[in-house]
């Protein structure tokens, strides 16, 4: 500011907004750099008019204890972005189309909702154009949303949220509802009954084979039909695993051209990388449910016919890592309710590859889930080879009370296309199907 005063104003009329870098030394204490963040953002409101949230973010790495201490006291808030935009190696590139494709190629995939892009201004030695040439490729190319700066959505403070949800704002109904011990005290015959009125199986799991730990007569008693009965013509809309923006972006859309609702059975692994995303898919009204962590099997897969208990000790695994799914999601949409005003976040578990056995499934009630759900028919969308044979196998197994088992995972690249295909088919013929999530007949 001392130096180049012309520099910061010219960035101030061309209607950008202006921050505060650091590059504290190992000596600087938190005092003192919280001396240095008030003057230099006194500055800012007095030279250049920056009567906004005046942003601060260390010029290298995540900053030190004294800077985080110092914003923390101020009221400062800092930025780190999630991955730098531009890598160090192209720092001596003079050729811009040497450059961009590099760096275009370096970051794969969109941007995500809420990312921070963050750019070294003085990172070209050798051309002074080059970084102009960049933003403005990587904003039209990599970008699916507007490109703001960060104080103008801070503005906005109704869309923001604190992460995790703080827990006094944890809905009751929702709140810590995953637990083990559901089932204590219960006997045999009582366990195997919350298992048989929570199950909704699928046509192909039908044999102790396929159901290791049960007796046969339990085998005859569990659901293999995958449909819930209804006089209301609903189909039910679900998706599993987990996708990027682009991918989870196209489904929402589609969904809610089509007045559509859907449950979302959520591998939560990479959720904290991407709670932006999560909440999205609950603001557009659709139900979550879990599909585990780390997507854990319910029994073990000795080969594609035949399948065993799990063990004690994986029984134990499965039992931690769905309790921290239901935490993870809690963490995000705790607060949140879904297009009927209930809920977003359910006790509905999807188990991972369909498979189930008895010890899997005790695991799933008794940590408090309510519905362990397969379905009528499984897409396999993520073999599909193209969005109108998809679409054509997904019109054969529709009917009244089924239950479709989709992904919105990025695999899964045709589903979105296939769906709209489906229901526009659907809607101009004047079917009397309803698309909806399973909120609308299980909590």
């Amino acid at each position: 500011m001392e130096l180049y005063p012309e520099r910061i104003e010219a960035i101030s009329r061309a209607g950008q907004s202006l921050g505060i870098s650091v590059l504290p030394t190992q000596r600087t204490t938190a005092s003192q750099m919280l001396g240095t963040l008030q003057a230099q953002a006194q500055t800012l409101r007095d030279k250049y008019q920056a009567y906004y949230e005046i942003f601060v973010r260390p010029a290298t790495g995540f900053g030190s204890t004294a800077l985080l201490q110092a914003a923390a006291q101020g009221g400062f808030r800092v930025l780190k972005e999630m991955k730098e935009a531009v890598p160090e190696k192209v720092s001596r590139m003079t050729d811009p189309e040497e450059i961009i494709p590099a760096v275009i190629n370096d970051n794969e995939g969109m941007f995500q909702r809420g990312e921070i892009i963050h750019f070294q201004m003085g990172i070209f030695q050798y051309s002074d154009t080059v970084l102009g040439e960049l933003v403005e490729r990587m904003v039209s190319e990599k970008c699916a949303y507007p490109a703001v700066a960060a104080d103008e959505v801070a503005e906005r403070t109704e869309s923001q949220y604190e992460y995790p949800i703080p827990r006094d704002l944890i809905l009751p109904a929702v709140k810590d509802r995953i637990y083990p011990g559901h089932l204590k005290d219960m006997t045999k015959d009582e366990i195997f009954e919350v298992i048989r009125s929570g199950y909704i199986g699928i046509s192909w799991i039908v044999s102790p084979y396929f159901l290791p730990g049960f007796t046969d007569r339990e085998t005859q008693h569990l659901d293999k039909t995958g449909i819930i009965e209804n006089d209301e013509n609903y189909v039910f809309l679900t998706f599993d695993d987990w996708g990027t923006d682009g991918t989870v972006d196209r489904l929402l859309n589609v969904l809610d051209k089509h007045h559509a609702t859907a449950t979302f059975f959520v591998r939560t692994e990479y959720v904290p990388n991407n709670p932006n995303l999560l909440r999205a898919i609950a603001a557009a009204g659709h139900t979550i449910g879990a599909h585990s962590h780390k997507h854990m099997s319910l029994s073990n897969e000795v080969r594609p016919t035949y399948f065993t208990e799990l063990d004690e000790q994986q029984r134990k695994e499965l039992e931690e890592d769905i309790i921290l799914c239901y935490d993870t999601l809690q963490n995000v949409i705790g607060d949140m309710v879904d297009a009927d005003g209930k809920p977003s976040l359910s006790a509905l578990f999807r188990q991972p590859t369909l498979a189930v056995g008895r010890n899997g499934l005790e695991t799933v009630f008794d940590c408090g889930y309510t519905h362990a759900v397969a379905g009528y028919y499984t897409t396999t969308d993520y073999k599909a080879e193209n969005a109108k044979s998809l679409a054509a196998e997904i019109k054969k197994n529709i009917k009244s009370g089924a239950i479709l088992v989709m992904h919105f995972s990025d695999n899964a690249k045709y589903t979105a296309d296939a769906l709209d295909q489906l229901l526009t088919e659907f809607e101009s013929s004047g079917s009397p199907y309803r698309f909806v999530g399973l909120n609308k007949v299980l909590s």
